[in-house]
Order: C-alpha cells, then sequence, then structure tokens
C-alpha cells in the first residue's frame, strides 16, 4: 500500500511556474523515502504523491540525473530503464 497520497489540486498551486532545470520537480530532491520503492544507479521509482484520479498504483520512474529527452539517455541508462520495466 503506498503512502498517503494527496489532491492533484493541490500539486497544481505548488508547482513551479518555470519548467528549467532548477525547479524540475523530478531533479528537486523533495521524494520522500516512503515514496520510494526501487533504485537503481540511473533511475528512482515511486509511488506519483499526487496522482491523477487517485490511482494508488501511479508510479514514476524518473532519471537521476535532468533529461529533457529520451534520446539523450546513455546506452548504460537505456538498459537499465529496459530492466526497470521488467521489474514494472
Amino acid at each position: 500500500m503506498p503512502p498517503k497520497l494527496f489532491s492533484r489540486d493541490i500539486y497544481e498551486k505548488i508547482k513551479p511556474k518555470d519548467k528549467g532545470a532548477s525547479n524540475c520537480p523530478f531533479c528537486l530532491d523533495t521524494r520522500e523515502l516512503d515514496y520510494i520503492i526501487h533504485e537503481t544507479d540511473f533511475f528512482t521509482v515511486y509511488y506519483n504523491k499526487y496522482p491523477i484520479l487517485w490511482l494508488n498504483n501511479h508510479l514514476l520512474v524518473t532519471p537521476k540525473r535532468h533529461l529533457v529527452f529520451t534520446s539523450q539517455m546513455s546506452k548504460e541508462e537505456s538498459a537499465d530503464l529496459v530492466e526497470i520495466e521488467k521489474f514494472m
């Protein structure tokens, strides 16, 4: 069972306006340990604290470095993501 989830409306009120790397919600180390369910050298898998439609099984997979496009991933990161997909 995931930890306490919050309304998406709450996130919409607090999300940063600037979407650059300095305000990227996935780069900012604000993830709480209770939400993390799997970690690798390159990615973190965790419950979405603010899921859409209150889906308790909504997971996020985010890289540990800021990427705008998946084409920016290294071969090692791409292989790691394939392994994570097997986990999910």
